[in-house]
């Protein structure tokens, strides 16, 4: 906990290695960019990103309300921070970089919109943090085990109604 010069040199060997993917040295420059800045994991910081702004604000805002009327109790264990995802890809992802390198989320939740998805799944899966994954455009086999697929996708309506498990026929 807090050894922040040994993660920015760790992150430093896999940048520099030449064996290194460009996603792995992505990744560790997103490791250095958090070490740098001595941001710590908040247990508790869960990331909503979705539109607040542009064409997409009014949508964005009642999945806030949603979210802000779900935890009016105070009994969850975590707290929901919402971002404004914005109304492009680059937009989505800076808001996800933003929670998780600057206030140490522990994981996120959207986006919302299906043609930012897969960008910010694939940042998700770069930065090492979970994505709840409201986009039907995100499979959760693409990017292993930091992507869940909360959204029903055509996928899975064409599976159901064949009678057929998704991962057995569509493979």
């Amino acid at each position: 906990v807090g050894k922040f010069d040994d993660a920015i040199e760790f992150a430093q060997l896999t940048i520099d290695d030449e064996e290194s993917t460009d996603d792995q040295k992505t990744s560790g420059s997103y490791v250095q960019r958090q070490a740098q800045k001595k941001v710590m994991v908040s247990t508790t910081t869960v990331a909503v990103l979705v539109p607040l702004t542009g064409k997409y604000g009014a949508i964005g805002k009642m999945v806030k309300q949603s979210i802000d009327l779900g935890f009016l109790d105070g009994g969850a264990t975590f707290k929901p921070v919402v971002y404004d995802s914005g109304e492009t890809a680059q937009s989505a992802v800076s808001a996800l970089e933003k929670a998780v390198l600057e206030d140490g989320a522990i994981a996120a939740i959207g986006p919302i919109r299906t043609d930012v998805g897969p960008q910010v799944a694939t940042a998700a899966h770069l930065l090492g943090v979970p994505l709840l994954s409201l986009s039907k455009s995100v499979s959760s086999e693409e990017f292993d085990a930091w992507v869940y697929q909360a959204m029903v996708t055509e996928k899975h309506l064409v599976s159901a109604l064949l009678g057929r498990h998704p991962k057995t026929r569509f493979q």
